[in-house]
Formats: structure tokens, C-alpha cells, sequence
């Protein structure tokens, strides 16, 4: 008994009738290993302990696999670890033969606050027929309505498990912990909303405090500061206990509107905090779709005894205030109980006790009991098609090593382009710094004031010379860039900041605009021209801030017509030059010197 319904204009089966025979699954994934520990046990957990046959077949980086073969399977499974909407993910070519595939197709997705609308066109687009999302059972119509996605079968899962590497080893009591409070979050984007930068909040507030209660910690929440894998494990059995808030965001961004009016409003207020840009902007979005859930790590503390210091939460109704977590208030106002809390070895010993039989010894949120969930959607949706030994399958094993070989091999050629990139880059910088008088001393600055070199290395004020110098180009349209794209200029003397937007432009505009003449070599007013120069002389400027976000993270140009080099930018695709920020602050005639000529500002 098959049902249907249609999707882009062509139908797509959903098998009702119960399937009591095994499966053949192909579960696409990226099981790259250095991913999370929480990545890879869910990528194991589908192969261990399902009552069907799974195999795998990670297609990132792929364009093709010629020896695929998907009629091969009965069902497709694509795991979360693919981003289906990103060419190196799921190339076109996947995507073709997975829309044509006439078998089961389920999708697992996480990260669902962002590019929704996107996410959802693609699903409609590959036929999806079965989504497992992390989104709380209320919150499930207001994202993905029957209109949204018509016919698709919605079941409620959780972003992780408890991992079965961690159940019933060995770990030291909490009196041998030599850490209070131990804990890595992550700084998450602005738009995400409230809900997401909690995860930086509450580190930051526990270790403002710390020394008033003389507690022990080992706090971060930079990128720079996350544990993976073995050392992670060692971490969490060196803590007492260890901090978290719930996982997800409190916006949702159906179609990119709140990232891109975010990056606008940082483009112009760089060092806004997020309660400054919530008030400007972020209001009215907050709230709109909640996905707050509880994280894979929370499990991961409870099995290894850890206990748990939480932000009050629902944190999808697992655990619970004084059973399962001591509840630290989110103004920090009970850090006095906290803290006493954390020292009674007698309530730790027993709360973590209490979590790790509920949580753990129940079995309720092992992976064995997720893929008895999995295996009876499969079995009420899935029939088989295909029986066979896949030999496709197995030939298209073999080639995509032998793929990466050639690819390995353009990756050192391209790995050494760089380093010749790198070299071009500096070169370019250099020339353009030794032209003008300010530059050559600035550059004998650098040579003979070791403080000058610490606050503003030199590599940083070479790519901001770099930078600068294609903004000028851009001014004048004598960039030569993949993608013509314009450079507006203005300075607000309020805020003391010098901004560029970058914005595309057609090739048509940037021949007309080649011939008329742009921003630069004079053409920007007389008037502000002057007012920027005596805001650098009298060290009025504050902030040189580049907008890229219009035309994303990364400028192409060419050097000349046979060289071209590549720049990226910065978190929300923004340069900021702080190196010349810096020098305008500790000699400003100089630093007007390379601005002036590098922009093509000075008196014609």
C-alpha cells in the first residue's frame, strides 16, 4: 500500500505498510574522525544496533561517485553530519541521484534555527519522506508545516545519547577532583539569540566570581579552548562539577533576514555587545521559534559522575532542579548556595548518583533505545526493494580512496600556491608601504619600538595595507575581481569610524563606472575629505571597519593577468583594521600619509 503526494510537481511514495523483513539501509555521513566524540557515536550507534543492515558512504568532497549505486538499498538515511545544501557536503550530482532514488529516503537534521526556508526547498527538492528533528514537539508545526513540507513524516529526536564508552568505567571519587568547576561553551553568533549566548554567560559570570568564593575552575568559551575526544573525557573526570545551559536558540532566521540586518548593524557599531544590538534590533525575533533541548555533553557528565550546575531550563524534561542539577540563577544571585552546595561532598555524591540511575542505568536515553525508535519507523514505512551483494557499493568504496589520492595531490599543489600567496601578499603590502614617506616611517618605527611591533604586528598591518588598497581599487574600478563589486565610503565623526560596504555591481555598471570615474582620485567631496583628515592628524578615529558581508567572507582578485590572490575576512564577513586603528592612535600624520595615498585621497 503505498501513499502519495506530490512534491515539485512529482510524486513521492510514502510506504505504509509495516515491513517485517530486514532492510538494506545506506546511511550517508561524513565519519571523518576528528569530529565530536557525539558525531561519531550516533554515525556507530545506527551500525551496531540496528535490526537492519546499515552501511555507509560519506559523499563530502565528492563530485560524483561513478560506481554508486542507490537502487541498490531500500532505504537512504542522510545523517546530520552531511549539510545537504552545501555543494561539498552533497554535490548536485548526489542530489540527482538521490531525488531519482524510488526507495525510503529519511533525513536527521540538527542546527534547524538557521536557513530554514533553504533547508526545506532542498528537502522538497530530494523527496524527503521521513525528518528526525530535534525541535520540541510544540515548536514542530511552526517550522516545518504541512506547507512547509507537505507529507513528510515529523519524529522528535534528541542531538545525542548517552555514550556507551563511558557506561560503568572507573572514575575518581569527587573528593580526588582537583577542579571545582570545570566547564568549555562556545561564543555563539548574535543572531542566534539570547537562548545561545548563555553558553558564554555562564562561564563568564561563574569565573568573574570565583576568586570571592575561592573556587577552583578550569573555564573557557572560545574556540580556541574546546577538548575533543580522549582529553575531554579526562577533563570532565577531573571536575566536581561541571556548568551547562540548554542547547539551541531562541531565533529562528527563516531566511537569512536576522543574519544579514545582524552583520549590517555590526558593520557599523563593531564593538556593540549583544544586549546593545538585542535592543536595536533583536527583539522583535526573540522568542519567535524556541529550540532549546538538552546537550550530548550533560549526558556525557552524568555517565562520567560529574555533577551538573545549570541555568533553570526545560532541557527537553530530562533533567530536573535539586534531582538532577544544582539550578545556578541566571543574574548569578544564588552563587552563595551554589557554592555551598558544591562543597557537601554528601549531596554530590548523592545527586549524581540519582542523575547517573535515571539517566544512565535506565537505559531510557542510550543509543540502543534511539535505534529501537529508528528501526520501527523504518519498519512501519520501509518495503524492500532490492536484494543483492552491492557490488556497486563496494566498487564505489574503493574508488572514493582513490579519488582522494588525486585529491591529496592537488592539495599539497595547492597548499604550496598559498605559501607563494602569502609571500605575493607581503610583497604587495611592502611596495605600497615604502611609496609614501608616512610608511617608511612607520616601517622604521616597527624596526626600532618593540612595543609598537607587539600592539600591531607587522602581518596584521600589511593585510590591512592589502585591504586598503583594494578598497582603492574598488573606488576607482580598477579592480580586476571575480564579481565586479563597488566600495561606498563614509566617516561618522560621532562614533569617530571610517566605514567601507562593499555591494555587487553588474559588469555593465563597472564598465560605465570604469569610464566615468569613481569614489576615488578625488572625486569624494572636498568637504569630507578634509573633515576625515583632520579627524586622523587630531587622532579622532576610533574604528576602520570593511563590510563584506554583500559578497560573502572571501575577495578574489587579480594581482595581474596572470597572478591572482585570494583574502578572507573576519567573523560576520568583516575586516577590522586594527593594526592602522592602533597607528592612528600613536602617530597619526603617518598613518594619514598611507591612508591618503593608498586611497587615492589626497589633493589633486
Amino acid at each position: 500500500v503505498v501513499e502519495t503526494d506530490v512534491v515539485k510537481g512529482r510524486e513521492t511514495p510514502i510506504m505504509k505498510r509495516p515491513c517485517p523483513e530486514r532492510l538494506s539501509v545506506l546511511l550517508l555521513c561524513d565519519d571523518f574522525r576528528g569530529h565530536a566524540n557525539t558525531v561519531l557515536d550516533h554515525i556507530s550507534a545506527l551500525m551496531k544496533y540496528s535490526e537492519h543492515v546499515v552501511r555507509t558512504f560519506n559523499p563530502r568532497g565528492l563530485s560524483d561517485s561513478r560506481c554508486l549505486d542507490l537502487s541498490e538499498f531500500d532505504v537512504v538515511v542522510i545523517h546530520y553530519s552531511v549539510f545537504v545544501i552545501s555543494d561539498h557536503y552533497l554535490s548536485p550530482r548526489f542530489r540527482h541521484k538521490l531525488r531519482e532514488f524510488e526507495g525510503l529516503k529519511v533525513q536527521f537534521i540538527q542546527d534547524e534555527h538557521r536557513r530554514v526556508d533553504e533547508m526545506a526547498a532542498m528537502m522538497r527538492f530530494l523527496g524527503i519522506h521521513v525528518l528526525f528533528t530535534l525541535l520540541p514537539s510544540p515548536e514542530i508545526p511552526k517550522v516545518y508545516s504541512d506547507a512547509r513540507l507537505p507529507g513528510v513524516v515529523k519524529v522528535h529526536s534528541l542531538a545525542g545519547y548517552v555514550p556507551e564508552r563511558l557506561v560503568g568505567v572507573e572514575v575518581p571519587a569527587t573528593r580526588l577532583r582537583p577542579v571545582d568547576i570545570g566547564y568549555r561553551g562556545r561564543t555563539l553568533p548574535f543572531w542566534l539569540g539570547r537562548v545561545a549566548q548563555e553558553k558564554a554567560w555562564i562561564g563568564q559570570g561563574v569565573l568573574a566570581r570565583a576568586d570571592k568564593y575561592g573556587l577552583s575552575c578550569d573555564i573557557g568559551w572560545t574556540e580556541e579552548d574546546r577538548i575533543y575526544g580522549e582529553r575531554w573525557t579526562k577533563f570532565l573526570c577531573a571536575c566536581k562539577a561541571t556548568l551547562g545551559t540548554e542547547s539551541g536558540a531562541s531565533i529562528t532566521d527563516f531566511d537569512g533576514t536576522v543574519e544579514k540586518r545582524t552583520k549590517d548593524y555590526l558593520a557599523e557599531h563593531p564593538d556593540a555587545d549583544f544586549h546593545q544590538l538585542s535592543r536595536a534590533l533583536l527583539e522583535p525575533y526573540e522568542g519567535n521559534i524556541r529550540v532549546n533541548v538538552i546537550s550530548p555533553r550533560i549526558f556525557e557528565a552524568v555517565a562520567l559522575r560529574t555533577a551538573l550546575i545549570l541555568f533553570p531550563g526545560d532541557y527537553s524534561g530530562i533533567v530536573l532542579p535539586w534531582v538532577h542539577y544544582i539550578p545556578l540563577a541566571k543574574d548569578f544571585s544564588n552563587m552563595d548556595t551554589v557554592t555551598e552546595k558544591l562543597r557537601d561532598e554528601k549531596f554530590l555524591r548523592a545527586m549524581t548518583q540519582t542523575a547517573y540511575g535515571d539517566l544512565v542505568s535506565s537505559g531510557r536515553y542510550s543509543h540502543r533505545s534511539f535505534v529501537r525508535e529508528f528501526d520501527a519507523v523504518l519498519a512501519q514505512y520501509g518495503r524492500v526493494y532490492r536484494t543483492g551483494r552491492k557490488v556497486c557499493y563496494r566498487l564505489a568504496r574503493v574508488e572514493r580512496p582513490l579519488t582522494f589520492a588525486a585529491k591529496r595531490v592537488q592539495k599539497v599543489i595547492g597548499l604550496l600556491a598559498s605559501y607563494v600567496g602569502i609571500a605575493l601578499k607581503g610583497g604587495v603590502a611592502l611596495k605600497l608601504m615604502v611609496r609614501t614617506k608616512g610608511g617608511r616611517r612607520i616601517l622604521l618605527r616597527y624596526m626600532v619600538d618593540g612595543e609598537g611591533r607587539r600592539s600591531e604586528p607587522l602581518g596584521k598591518l600589511f593585510r590591512d595595507v592589502l585591504k586598503l588598497a583594494i578598497v582603492g581599487r574598488a573606488q576607482t574600478s580598477a579592480l580586476r575581481a571575480k564579481g565586479p563589486f563597488c566600495v561606498s565610503m563614509r566617516f561618522d565623526r560621532d562614533q569617530g569610524q571610517l566605514l567601507f560596504v562593499s555591494r555587487p555591481v553588474k559588469q555593465t555598471d563597472a564598465e560605465a563606472s570604469a569610464k566615468a570615474g569613481s569614489m576615488g582620485n578625488g572625486s569624494w567631496p572636498e568637504e569630507d575629505r578634509r573633515e576625515l583628515e583632520f579627524a586622523v592628524r587630531e587622532g579622532r578615529v576610533r574604528t576602520m571597519v570593511w563590510n563584506h558581508a554583500a559578497l560573502g567572507g572571501r575577495v578574489h582578485y587579480a594581482l595581474t593577468p596572470f597572478t591572482h590572490l585570494s583574502l578572507g575576512f573576519g567573523e560576520y564577513d568583516l575586516h577590522r583594521f586594527e593594526a592602522l586603528e592602533g597607528l592612528a592612535r600613536r602617530c597619526p600624520e603617518q598613518t594619514w600619509d598611507v591612508l591618503s595615498s593608498v586611497l587615492k585621497l589626497a589633493r589633486s
